[in-house]
């Protein structure tokens, strides 16, 4: 009878612990917005210009809150679109974990060193003023999420994440309220953003994201988006992983102006490496959820047979 209680026992604590993380999404609010946590980790809103920058811009503003709520900051460091402009694709876009990879890798300088131009410039290790040290900051290893519970706890944790959406010509429309796509019209190519926080308004769901085009566009270079929404906004998001403490460098040698100090080709294909596997790793996270259920009920059919035995 002591073996069967324990079996019992064993199969009940293991469902409990494998459910725990259901039972966490109870816990997500129905509104957050990263700006009222932490309000002195809020970064300056970029205008893009005519330059297909938004990689860049996203990538450096999440940073640069991700950054300060990890350190406690009282003011934010921004980090440098310019500088990934210079050194990735300049005005031509790129993906969210090329961009993410990039910083990981080869590291971000601030906003005050290479501020925004508009347009690609010489990837070197040079502040625009030459007096200025150059200083690197890393971030952490890349990280991938489809689930909108998960995307919310990871903003509500550790701040902001950057995403993509389909844009289409209404999307140039938008003043207030909650958007969402409402014509049949083909689109017009894609757009990286950051997704700040969610919230409801009359039974619809959206996210909060901050967009590209400068303060006067939206609610302040502000938009809600409607959470499943057509353009996909929100429906898989990147951000870095936050193991331990940043990295930080100085470069004490100052690059050359004419030199190419871009190690962006090597990490593309990394990257395009490890974007064909998100597939794959995706797909075992949901095989993992379903070996719950498969070992309790193997636990139960144990027990009838010792039952009977």
């Amino acid at each position: 009878m002591f073996i069967f209680l324990f079996i019992i026992l064993l199969c009940n604590i293991y469902s409990i612990v494998s459910q725990a993380d259901v039972g966490n999404n109870q816990n997500i609010p129905e509104s957050f917005d990263s700006r009222e946590k932490w309000p002195t980790c809020v970064s300056k809103i970029y205008d893009q210009g005519s330059c297909g920058s938004c990689y860049a811009v996203s990538v450096a503003t999440a940073f640069s809150m991700r950054y300060c709520i990890k350190k406690g900051l009282r003011e934010i460091i921004e980090f440098s679109p310019q500088n990934l402009v210079n050194c990735l694709n300049g005005c031509e876009g790129e993906f969210p974990d090329v961009v993410w990879d990039y910083v990981k890798t080869n590291g971000i300088t601030t906003d005050e060193c290479l501020p925004y131009k508009g347009r690609r410039n010489s990837c070197t290790n040079k502040c625009d003023n030459g007096n200025q040290k150059y200083k690197k900051y890393y971030s952490g290893e890349v990280k991938f999420m489809e689930d909108e519970n998960e995307i919310k706890k990871e903003i509500m944790t550790n701040g902001p994440v950057t995403s993509m959406m389909l844009l289409y010509n209404d999307y140039y429309n938008y003043r207030n309220g909650i958007y969402s796509h409402g014509t049949n019209d083909d689109s017009i190519g894609y757009h990286a953003i950051v997704i700040i926080g969610w919230g409801i308004e009359n039974n619809v769901k959206y996210w909060i994201i901050r967009d590209s085009y400068g303060n006067s566009r939206g609610e302040g270079g502000y938009m809600k988006i409607k959470i499943n929404d057509a353009s996909g906004a929100g429906a898989s998001a990147y951000c870095d992983i936050m193991n331990g403490e940043y990295i930080e460098e100085i470069i004490e040698n100052i690059g050359d102006d004419n030199g190419d100090d871009n190690p962006s080709t090597n990490t593309q294909n990394e990257s395009k490496k490890s974007s064909n596997t998100k597939g794959k790793s995706e797909n075992t996270g949901k095989k993992g959820n379903n070996s719950v259920n498969i070992i309790v009920n193997i636990c139960k059919l144990l027990f009838i047979f010792l039952y009977f035995l």
